[in-house]
């Protein structure tokens, strides 16, 4: 059984300062999460376990299983987000996020830091970010990466937020082209070397935690590892084509 709670708190913008002389404008908006939880004695993935959900059993023995049925209290989503007008279409847009749960004082860290620019001309339409940002890939969040209403969202989606972040720039075309819209999107970036190895060695998983930038994921059996760190030191790239 799963209880949930919401808590959505909702700032109005400040006030509106002179030319040239500081942000415009600030919005902040916050999400507080609380949940009752009981689930099997499957050790989480997120605790080096083979579980495929957030929540499990503890594994106190540590003989590689739970212990039993887990219930436990959490507070798994504390997030503050915060956006600054810097003028001229351009935004500063940060979010960060705690978790905690009965047994876990939690984690704080960085989700997202990037400089925001759109502009429009005769016919385009131009975005252009710089700093550490989620990539243009997963269905379940909206472009803000304001996830959607659920729980447990896709499989997908979940990988997506454990092991992928961009730090680097990235820009984006998009237009009419007489009855279809397209847009073309073209990023570089360093860091992510190591993405797809929390799927080799365990598999996908359904849950809705999101890796900080500078945080650790658990393999099974207890190796951390830092998934957004730059090993090669050669950049990477990206480009995406949508029509319709």
């Amino acid at each position: 059984m799963r209880l949930a709670a919401l808590l959505l708190i909702m700032a109005l913008p400040a006030a509106h300062a002179a030319p040239f002389d500081g942000p415009r404008k600030v919005t902040w908006h916050g999400l507080l999460d609380l949940r009752a939880v009981r689930t099997s004695p499957n050790v989480s993935a997120l605790r080096g376990g083979q579980g495929k959900l957030r929540f499990g059993g503890r594994d106190r023995d540590r003989n590689g299983t739970g212990d039993g049925n887990a219930t436990t209290f959490a507070a798994p989503r504390l997030t503050g987000a915060l956006t600054v007008d810097l003028g001229g279409a351009t935004q500063l847009q940060f979010s960060a996020e705690t978790d905690a749960d009965s047994e876990s004082a939690g984690t704080i860290g960085v989700l997202e830091a990037a400089v925001v620019s759109t502009r429009s001309f005769s016919f385009l339409n131009a975005r252009a970010r710089a700093g550490t940002f989620f990539p243009p890939l997963a269905g379940a969040h909206r472009a803000d990466w304001e996830g959607a209403p659920t729980v447990t969202p896709s499989a997908a989606a979940t990988w997506t937020a454990e092991e992928l972040r961009m730090i680097g720039a990235e820009g984006a075309l998009s237009g009419a082209f007489g009855p279809a819209d397209a847009e073309l999107t073209l990023g570089v970036f360093s860091g992510a070397d190591q993405a797809g190895r929390i799927l080799m060695a365990r598999g996908w998983t359904l849950h809705d935690r999101t890796s900080r930038v500078q945080g650790n994921l658990i393999l099974p059996g207890g190796t951390t590892y830092r998934p957004f760190a730059e090993l090669d030191g050669r950049p990477g790239g990206y480009a995406k084509l949508a029509a319709g």
